[in-house]
């Protein structure tokens, strides 16, 4: 499931130059395997993401490309805390 694009988030992240193309493609294709893995998006035709899913992956995603190493001066975090709450709202819960 493509929640975002190259384009779009170099759009989010004000990034206006191709010399990061490469890590900011990654991170892109990162975002997008996390968050459909977080929602359960393995069926064969997704419907389009709601806009704050959008929203959830770019803050992931602008996270991971500004955050590339793991190691911080500051507190490591997996990814921004609203990214997690919104993404709470989508996820497909099962049990059993």
């Amino acid at each position: 499931m493509e929640v975002i694009t190259l384009a779009m988030f170099k759009e989010h992240a004000r990034i206006d130059f191709d010399d990061d193309d490469l890590i900011a493609g990654q991170v892109v294709a990162a975002a997008n395997d996390y968050v459909s893995g977080l929602l359960c998006a393995d069926v064969e035709e997704p419907p389009a993401p709601a806009g704050d899913v959008v929203q959830a992956a770019l803050l992931i995603a602008g996270h991971w490309y500004a955050n590339r190493e793991n190691a911080s001066d500051g507190a490591l975090v997996d990814i921004p805390l609203n990214a997690a709450e919104i993404l709470a709202n989508h996820r497909a819960w099962s049990f059993g």
